[in-house]
């Protein structure tokens, strides 16, 4: 199973991060039975875009990166671009579809905004749009070997399982599977970006501050579902994806702290290339 074919120690990176959340949701249910009447659905659209926000401003940080170098592809994963364009685009149509999401004009352009930014991310990175139009200077994303197709087809099955198992009520049953798929989606498309760094070993800079956006993002999300747990509303399979999401970038963001107090905030600031050797786990 290539999909996790990840060292030991990344793997107890991610089984701790979830076995945490998993544990503390847990105990926050138990504690909060009822809602609390302490926040708003203005508390949770807000973190939910902030989240998306964070999200969007890693993907225009790589676009910037692909516009600016010819080399700029460098330790980006096509599969993973295509993976976050396809949650993105779920993540749009859960929003714009109706329901506490859809009300802001902002959470209509974010959402716009970040499939159109992920769509153009995704197309310099395609080798078959570099080639058709070489006036673009772009070489296009390395060739990759991860089985993404076989790794979709269990994502969108156990998103089925578990949407079925969840139950949610009312007429948001398709609206609630369409970000149960987002959020799935959106984890795996973490795996290909992983083994993509595994053999670059060393990423451009602004590439790793984009995947400390992605992190950012994980944690904003998380927060949105701590919200929601106070006002006792339980999305148990949902926050799952969001739990390995954050579990995938965790030993991630452990390379970037280290790199950070190594170097200081100057030193990721100047352009240099971020080493991985240094970090096998990751």
């Amino acid at each position: 199973f290539r999909f996790v074919a990840m060292p030991a120690s990344a793997l107890l990176v991610v089984g701790v991060c979830v076995s945490a959340l998993t544990g503390m949701t847990a105990l926050v249910s138990l504690a909060i039975t009822e809602p609390m009447n302490f926040f708003e659905a203005s508390h949770v659209l807000g973190l939910f875009s902030a989240s998306n926000l964070a999200f969007l401003c890693s993907s225009l940080l790589l676009l910037v990166r692909l516009l600016r170098e010819p080399a700029g592809a460098a330790g980006i994963s096509l599969y993973g671009a295509r993976a976050s364009l396809l949650a993105a685009v779920l993540r749009a149509a859960f929003s714009l579809s109706g329901g506490a999401f859809s009300r802001t004009a902002f959470s209509h352009a974010e959402a716009v905004i970040s499939v159109l930014g992920l769509a153009m991310l995704t197309l310099i990175l395609e080798p078959g749009i570099a080639k058709a139009f070489p006036q673009l200077g772009q070489a296009g994303a390395a060739a990759e070997s991860f089985p993404m197709g076989k790794l979709m087809v269990g994502v969108v099955v156990a998103t089925l399982i578990g949407s079925y198992l969840q139950r949610e009520s009312g007429d948001d049953v398709k609206r609630w599977m369409m970000l149960n798929l987002a959020i799935y989606v959106q984890a795996a498309s973490m795996l290909p970006q992983r083994e993509l760094l595994l053999r670059t070993k060393r990423i451009p800079a602004i590439t790793s501050h984009a995947f400390a956006l992605l992190a950012l993002g994980g944690l904003l999300r998380l927060m949105m579902w701590l919200v929601l747990l106070c006002e006792a509303e339980r999305h148990l399979f949902i926050m799952l994806g969001d739990f390995i999401h954050v579990g995938l970038l965790g030993d991630f963001v452990l390379l970037y702290t280290r790199a950070l107090r190594e170097r200081g905030i100057g030193g990721l600031l100047d352009g240099d290339d971020l080493e991985l050797y240094a970090a096998s786990h990751v």
